[in-house]
């Protein structure tokens, strides 16, 4: 797009407009908000894009609702870095922590109960450590043996004979 300035003999500017794809001449005022062609007037007004992102919840510690979680935090984390790096801002300063993601009631019984610690002393690396605990496992952290599990479901035949 090319601008040309020039004076309309009055104490404001026009500045002409060439839309390259096209070829036409816009014409805007240095007074209005404006643009005028000869077919159509269209305002042209910059608008800024604001997305506010906010970090996932923990309201279960259901296995499907932290694999989830996971899931939607890591979203976060990746949008959060690099809405970060585009506005130059610290990204320490901006993330949530993954303890402010949990319901405060679930985070207290969590803590009394299951893992025998104070809610004060919790960190981001223990929370994300023990939620792994629980997505990781499989059947309740109980795998059975091939070797059980076939001795136990299958009965081989005590011979075969061939004919």
């Amino acid at each position: 797009m090319a601008t040309t300035s020039t004076k309309d003999g009055g104490d404001h500017e026009t500045f002409l407009f060439t839309d390259e794809r096209s070829g036409d001449d816009t014409a805007q005022g240095g007074d209005s908000g404006l643009e005028s062609t000869t077919s159509r007037q269209v305002a042209r007004v910059t608008h800024l894009i604001f997305a506010i992102v906010n970090p996932p919840k923990v309201s279960s510690m259901a296995r499907e609702a932290l694999v989830e979680w996971l899931k939607l935090r890591k979203e976060y984390e990746e949008y959060t870095k690099d809405h970060c790096i585009d506005g130059k801002e610290d990204v320490t300063a901006v993330m949530k922590s993954a303890k402010s993601s949990f319901d405060a009631n679930v985070l207290e019984t969590l803590c009394e109960v299951c893992w025998g610690v104070e809610q004060s002393s919790v960190t981001d690396d223990f929370l994300l450590e023990k939620i792994h605990e629980i997505t990781d496992s499989f059947q309740n952290q109980e795998l059975p043996g091939v070797k059980e599990l076939f001795r136990e479901e299958l009965c081989p035949t005590p011979t075969l004979t061939r004919e």
